[in-house]
C-alpha cells in the first residue's frame, strides 16, 4: 500500500512540473489564474507527501515493534496499525482526486494551448495579408501617379491645340478681313 501511494504520487509531482512550464508560454490573464492552481496542486501533493513519510516512518517503526500479542490476540499496536491504514488509504484516495485534477488541469493547458496556436496561425495569415494589401496599394499608387502624369500631358496638349485652333482661326479671320478689304476698296487710277 504505502509503495503504490508512493509510485501514485511521482507521476502527480512530475506532471505539476510540466504544467509549470507550460504555464510560462501562456497569455498573461490566464497565465496567473492557472499559476494559482497549479500553486494549490503543489501545495496539496507536499501535504499529501509528507503525510506519505510519515505514514511510512510509522509503518517502520510499527514493523520493527510488531509481534506482541494483547488479551484479545491481537497485536499490541493493532489500533494504531489500523488507524495508519486508514490514514494512508484516505491518502491514496485524496492521490488520486488530485490525479483527477491535474489532469483536468493539464488538458486546460493543452487546449489554451491549441487555442493559443491557433489565434498566432491566425495573427500570421492576417499579417500575410496587410503585407499583401500594402504592396497592392503601393502598385496602385505608383500606377496612380503615372495615370496622373498622362493626364497632365493629354490636359496640356488639349489646351496647345486651343490655342493653335485660335491662333488658325483668328489668322483666318485676318486673311479673311484683309481679302475683303481688298475687294471692296475702291480701285483707283
Amino acid at each position: 500500500m504505502l509503495t503504490q501511494s508512493h509510485y501514485i504520487l511521482l507521476p502527480h509531482l512530475q506532471r505539476v512540473s510540466d504544467m509549470e512550464m507550460a504555464n510560462r508560454s501562456i497569455p498573461e490573464p490566464t497565465r496567473r489564474e492557472l499559476g494559482n492552481k497549479i500553486r494549490t496542486y503543489k501545495d496539496s501533493l507536499a501535504t499529501l507527501q509528507k503525510d506519505l513519510k510519515q505514514a511510512e516512518d510509522k509503518f517502520s517503526r510499527n514493523s520493527l515493534m510488531g509481534g506482541r500479542s494483547g488479551e484479545d490476540g491481537r497485536p499490541l499496536d493493532y489500533d494504531k496499525s489500523q488507524a495508519s491504514r486508514d490514514r494512508m488509504q484516505a491518502t491514496t484516495d485524496k492521490l488520486r482526486g488530485s490525479s483527477n485534477v491535474l489532469d483536468d488541469a493539464n488538458r486546460r493547458i493543452e487546449e489554451t494551448l491549441e487555442v493559443g496556436v491557433g489565434i498566432v496561425t491566425e495573427l500570421d495569415r492576417n499579417r500575410e495579408t496587410l503585407n499583401r494589401v500594402r504592396n497592392n496599394a503601393g502598385e496602385v499608387g505608383s500606377q496612380l501617379d503615372v495615370a496622373r502624369r498622362i493626364l497632365r500631358g493629354m490636359n496640356k496638349r488639349e489646351l496647345q491645340n486651343k490655342i493653335a485652333v485660335v491662333v488658325f482661326a483668328l489668322v483666318m479671320i485676318g486673311i479673311i478681313a484683309v481679302v475683303i478689304y481688298y475687294m471692296t476698296k475702291p480701285k483707283q487710277q
